[in-house]
């Protein structure tokens, strides 16, 4: 997988309260089952790319549904500007979930119906251009380098860390457009070449 690309980051929540709708859903931790799933990455809920399903994990932790798609990198100029992308960690996309709920129960609290998940399906991961009912929700291109495997990153509290820097960021974003929260963001040519020249800077301070 050497000069390959992941696409990863954290799908879902356990244990918090979503809007979807017209419903309030609540994810119990270990409720999805992606097992044997035929599930594809696609574009706002619609079109989907070819051949992502072998090329797609899960992993379900306590609090979290993280995923990774392996992207081979090849010569064309879409997998340089992806590779250009990788490890930037102002660079993200939401994530959604569609999943088929197989074990539901209905409670009221404080006058307020939220129906507990149980059990469910995964069917489909999505990433959007919209904001996600899942405002937590993030994927971000990383090089195989830089990353173990997919438990390793989620175990370690990396994955976690990661979004909540990126929650982070959104809120600072917010706070230069009047408030309005961006749940995407890409680093421009010149950001990324700052970047790079203010880490080259402190390497040789330290070498």
């Amino acid at each position: 997988m050497s000069g390959d690309l992941f696409f990863q980051g954290i799908a879902l929540e356990y244990k918090k309260f979503i809007f979807h709708g017209d419903e309030i859903l609540y994810f119990k931790p270990g409720c999805m089952d992606c097992s044997g799933a035929d599930v594809h990455l696609k574009l706002d809920h619609k079109e989907s790319l070819k051949s992502t399903r072998d090329r797609i994990d899960f992993y379900a932790g306590e609090d979290s549904l993280a995923f990774r798609l392996r992207i081979p990198i090849g010569y064309d100029s879409t997998s340089l500007k992806f590779s250009e992308l990788a490890d930037e960690f102002n660079t993200y996309v939401p994530i959604s979930v569609g999943c088929t709920r197989t074990e539901t129960e209905t409670m009221t609290i404080d006058g307020v119906s939220v129906k507990i998940v149980a059990k469910a399906t995964l069917n489909e991961l999505s990433a959007l251009s919209t904001a996600p009912a899942m405002q937590a929700s993030y994927g971000r291109l990383v090089s195989t380098e830089t990353c173990g495997t997919l438990e390793e990153d989620y175990e370690s509290g990396r994955l976690e860390l990661v979004g909540k820097y990126i929650g982070i960021h959104r809120a600072f974003k917010a706070s230069e457009n009047g408030g309005e929260i961006r749940y995407s963001h890409v680093t421009s040519p010149y950001d990324r070449a700052a970047a790079n020249f203010e880490r080259t800077l402190k390497n040789l301070e330290y070498s």
